[in-house]
């Protein structure tokens, strides 16, 4: 009988060990997971909007003022901003011409890439034919 009665409470301290042990790798694993998660903000053009040669945008991750950008300026995703009016973000480039400046981006592709992913259903690489405003493949 006292054998029996000491097993089980060495099974249950073993519980309370395993159970504290889960709870405690989880909450740190949480903690990492959200760390990744968050963006870390520019402070954007703040006081100096002024200056923004294309413009301004909201940013929609932080709602802060941000300069536009301009040709041949890198653009897209989360962290590397918005054209200009007039210009197309393709390939991670501003391509076209400002309304604000007039100035154009020197930058030509004679197959251009589009965002990852899109495909036709033979896997093959679609590409965009600015000249004729037609896709075709690669």
């Amino acid at each position: 009988m006292m054998l029996k009665r000491t097993l089980c409470f060495i099974s249950f301290k073993l519980f309370i060990i395993l159970l504290s042990t889960f709870l405690l790798s989880s909450a740190s694993i949480i903690r990492v997971r959200e760390s990744e998660r968050r963006i870390e903000c520019p402070r954007g053009c703040a006081g100096e909007c002024d200056k923004c040669e294309y413009g301004v945008v909201l940013s929609q991750q932080c709602g802060v003022l941000e300069c536009r950008k301009g040709p041949d300026e890198r653009c897209g995703g989360h962290t590397n901003g918005v054209c200009g009016d007039g210009m197309i973000c393709l390939c991670e480039r501003c391509i076209g011409c400002s309304t604000d400046t007039l100035d154009c981006s020197k930058t030509h592709f004679d197959h251009p890439c589009l965002p990852p992913g899109i495909t036709d259903t033979n896997n093959d690489l679609k590409y965009l034919d600015l000249n004729n405003n037609r896709m075709f493949y690669g």
